[in-house]
C-alpha cells in the first residue's frame, strides 16, 4: 500500500524485531558489540546466506537456498571458531575458554561459488 508506518506498528506486525527507545546510536553500538562477540565464521556464513537468498523470494528457490545452508553449515560444524562459540554458550569459564580466530577467507570464495563477485567486499576482511 506504500503507507508509512510508525516503528512501534511496524514492530507490532513483526516487521522489525525492535525499537529503539531513546538513542538509536548507543542501541546500535550495543548490537554492534553483541555481533562482535560472535564467531566470525559463523557471522559471514549468515552473511553469505542473506547475500545469496535476498530478494528472491520464489518457493521454487527454497530447495537450492536450504542446500547453501547445509553446505555452509558443513563448513562451520568442527572448526576452531565452532569449539570456542560452544564452549562460550555452555558457560565454561572466560578463563578455559578458546578465543576465535581470524575470518577464514573461505566466506569471501564461497560469495564466489555463489555468483555475487560484487558482494565480495561485504565479506573481505576489515
Amino acid at each position: 500500500t506504500a503507507r508509512v508506518l510508525s516503528a512501534g506498528e511496524a514492530h507490532s506486525l513483526g516487521l522489525v524485531t525492535r525499537v529503539c527507545a531513546s538513542n538509536p546510536f548507543d542501541e546500535a553500538l550495543l548490537f554492534a558489540n553483541e555481533l562482535a562477540a560472535r564467531s566470525p565464521d559463523c557471522l559471514a556464513a549468515t552473511k553469505a546466506l542473506l547475500n545469496a537468498n535476498y530478494g528472491r523470494g520464489k518457493a521454487a528457490e527454497e530447495k537450492s537456498a536450504l542446500a547453501l545452508e547445509a553446505r555452509l553449515q558443513r563448513k562451520l560444524i568442527g572448526g576452531w571458531n565452532q569449539l570456542a562459540a560452544s564452549a562460550k554458550g555452555l558457560g565454561v569459564p572466560d578463563i578455559l575458554q578458546p578465543g576465535f580466530r581470524a575470518r577464514d577467507n573461505q566466506w569471501v570464495d564461497e560469495l564466489r561459488a555463489e555468483g555475487h563477485e560484487e558482494r565480495d567486499a561485504t565479506l573481505a576482511k576489515p
